[in-house]
């Protein structure tokens, strides 16, 4: 009988431990800029930034999905958090990841490729901003480095 009690707690605890996993998996999601919420997995997501384009594949699916930047309005992957907004003064809406986030102030960066130059030389520039609760920008970086 008592064994029984024990397999009966260990079964249980299995069942809640693999709920919980599966409500882990559902907090991967894609949200496109028509409001349309895409649940993904998330170990299959790739980010590409010489794309502008995210690779994903839905749960429990073989099939790999592409869906670019410009279609985004935010996501949240593993933990990470992208999301489209004006930064400072620009005109241009950008699709950022925020790094940090306090009550009043967060960092977040984006990256961007740029073909050009001398020999057609591409390049890979990260942008680092420290901003505000009104995303006014209180610090920032620039990080540009060759690639090929």
């Amino acid at each position: 009988m008592k064994h029984l009690f024990l397999s009966r707690k260990i079964s249980n605890v299995i069942l809640l431990l693999l709920l919980t996993l599966n409500s882990f998996a559902q907090n991967s999601f894609i949200e496109t800029k028509d409001n349309t919420k895409i649940i993904v997995d998330e170990s299959s997501v790739d980010v590409r930034f010489i794309d502008e384009a995210v690779d994903y594949k839905l749960p429990n699916s073989s099939e790999m999905k592409i869906i670019r930047f410009k279609e985004i309005q935010s996501a949240n992957i593993g933990g990470y958090r992208m999301n489209r907004m004006i930064i400072g003064n620009e005109k241009k809406e950008r699709l950022c990841m925020t790094i940090l986030d306090t009550n009043d102030k967060k960092l977040i960066g984006y990256n961007r490729i740029t073909h050009g130059g001398s020999y057609g030389k591409t390049y890979a520039e990260s942008f680092y901003f420290i901003l505000d609760n009104e995303n006014n920008i209180l610090d920032k970086n620039r990080n540009k480095r060759f690639i090929w």
